[in-house]
């Protein structure tokens, strides 16, 4: 998810690198844990009790965990040990969601609090040359002004980085990243140039692979395995994140996901992409919704006037979801067709990449019923055997949370315990 640095990798003074792989170690089981004594972190760790106790001074020096009360009486000492958990508010972590109308903002705290929000319009209207609208320009500047602005909630100096969320992909060729639902783009020189300015690295992410990865700790959570998993975004587009074997699946380009583009009608729609009949011009929720609109423009009689004026006219699923619950006649066949259509697109997903663990996010609102009709074209009522395996359901993770994944996956795998937010340590996917 996030392109790093050589200083970011740990290259260079080996004790240096050795240290801080232990206090990301440290961090990492305090922040697991909730809360852990001294002894159990030596015993997890394998380390001695006098290097646990320089690695927590540390930890404890940079706000990053703190002495939070005494556990029960250990039973050969009879002493109560000091509990330690990590300090919510010792990092702010700011995430910008750049979407179709615009940027979203949300500042979360180390345990994933939402401390503030904010929205910021950006709407493009043709201009440009072909598909893609160089909008990094715009782009920056509403980040900055957001980083630059005075703030009683924002508190620069606990800003380790600034996280971007786009939906698109990445050309490491050109340096250039393609946001595919919003029909813009933006260079990573233009994110550098940025994060130099405000003096703080910068850090870019796929939303649908921060959504997969929010679904993989809400599942672990609830006590769930969620090491192989795919996580289906249908937004304005259709994107997918993957965790395999617990980990993000992540290629140069960050391609890996873009099941909205793979074919599923040879010579159908034509795509921005280029390619024509892509998954998201038949299950994006703009496309969903054309599909139902096209079936009641054909209808004669009408039923329940009402709702058909509303969903004629909402850019929603809200009305949709109304409709579905009276078992409109006239909705049954185009769900039917949408129903088929990401059936077929998550089954060739599962054939190449093998995870059986499907959920399906941003299509909450159809219900229950939609949601059995796609398991009924994925399995083929059981006839398909590739498939019999494969379990699908509504994703406990909301579109919009895609910021709260970032921020997740940043402090689990990229999080700078030493150096945080120095000047001049960018790092741009």
């Amino acid at each position: 998810m996030f392109y790093l640095d050589e200083r970011d990798r740990g290259v260079g003074d080996s004790q240096r690198a050795l240290r801080e792989k232990n206090l990301r170690r440290v961090f990492g089981i305090v922040r697991q844990s909730g809360q852990i004594a001294r002894a159990e972190l030596s015993r997890r760790c394998a380390l001695s009790p006098s290097t646990i106790s320089s690695l927590v001074e540390d930890l404890v020096r940079s706000d990053l965990i703190r002495q939070t009360g005494l556990g029960k009486a250990a039973a050969t000492s009879g002493r109560r040990p000091i509990l330690l958990s990590v300090n919510p508010s010792g990092r702010q972590i700011p995430v910008f969601s750049l979407g179709v109308s615009g940027v979203a903002y949300a500042l979360y705290d180390l345990s994933g609090l939402t401390l503030e929000r904010g929205f910021h319009p950006c709407l493009f209207r043709g201009g440009g040359e072909g598909p893609f609208r160089e909008a990094g320009e715009r782009y920056a500047r509403i980040i900055a002004g957001v980083m630059e602005r005075p703030s009683s909630i924002l508190d620069r100096g606990r800003v380790p980085a600034i996280l971007l969320s786009y939906p698109g992909i990445y050309l490491e060729e050109e340096g250039r990243f393609l946001l595919t639902a919003t029909g813009t783009s933006f260079t990573r020189e233009t994110m550098v140039k940025m994060g130099e300015m405000l003096g703080l690295p910068v850090y870019a992410g796929n939303a649908s692979q921060s959504l997969a990865w929010a679904e993989k700790r809400r599942l672990e959570a609830l006590g769930q395995a969620a090491d192989d998993l795919m996580y289906v975004n249908v937004c304005s587009g259709v994107g997918a994140g993957l965790i395999l074997r617990g980990e993000a699946f992540l290629q140069p380009g960050c391609r890996a996901g873009e099941i909205g583009h793979m074919t599923i009608l040879e010579g159908g729609r034509p795509c921005p992409c280029g390619n024509r009949g892509c998954l998201e011009r038949y299950v994006s929720i703009d496309a969903i919704l054309r599909e139902v609109r096209a079936a009641l423009a054909e209808e004669v009689r009408l039923e329940r006037p009402e709702l058909v004026r509303d969903l004629m006219e909402d850019d929603t699923l809200a009305s949709l979801s109304r409709a579905l619950e009276l078992d409109m006649a006239a909705l049954r066949a185009p769900m039917e067709r949408v129903a088929r259509w990401l059936a077929a697109g998550i089954a060739s997903a599962v054939n190449v990449t093998g995870i059986s663990r499907v959920a399906l996010g941003g299509l909450q609102p159809l219900g229950g019923a939609f949601l059995e009709q796609v398991r009924r074209h994925l399995t083929g009522g059981g006839e398909r055997f590739l498939m019999r395996h494969v379990t699908l359901d509504y994703a406990h993770t909301l579109p919009e949370e895609e910021g709260l994944g970032i921020a997740q996956c940043f402090i689990d795998r990229a999080f700078p315990i030493t150096g945080s937010g120095l000047p001049g340590e960018q790092a741009v996917e």
